[in-house]
């Protein structure tokens, strides 16, 4: 836990911090993790298509992510966070807590929000 806080220090006043040893959500409705991340209404369909895409399980806006499997909360975070407006995202041992089947899922989200601009930093540790 000491690494994850000293990473969380280091990083957190440029960087939007996922860690995939703590998943980065409440454990209320999506629409209410939606709105933290101050995503727009009009973006939630294409978060929740995503989810529903890359997940094993299919969620909507009033689904409750306590629910969810520690792996589907990654990546349910890791689409909010690439659909929000954090312009530069760390991502700390986070593609290890994925299956084998999800990583290269979200690496491909990734380079297209890469592609799209944001700075997106991945830490192997």
């Amino acid at each position: 836990m000491k690494r994850v806080l000293a990473f969380i220090q280091e990083n957190s006043n440029e960087y939007l911090l996922l860690d995939g040893s703590i998943p980065t959500l409440t454990l209320g409705l999506v629409k209410e993790e939606l709105i933290l991340y101050n995503i727009p209404s009009t973006g939630f369909k294409n978060i929740i298509d995503a989810f529903n895409t890359f997940a094993d399980k299919v969620i909507n806006v009033d689904s409750l992510i306590s629910e969810l499997s520690g792996g589907q909360k990654l990546i349910l975070s890791s689409v909010i966070a690439l659909n929000s407006s954090a312009e530069k995202i760390k991502f700390r041992n986070f593609f290890n807590s994925l299956n084998e089947t999800k990583r290269p899922l979200i690496k491909m989200l990734i380079e297209e929000k890469i592609k799209e601009g944001k700075t997106i930093v991945i830490i192997d540790e």
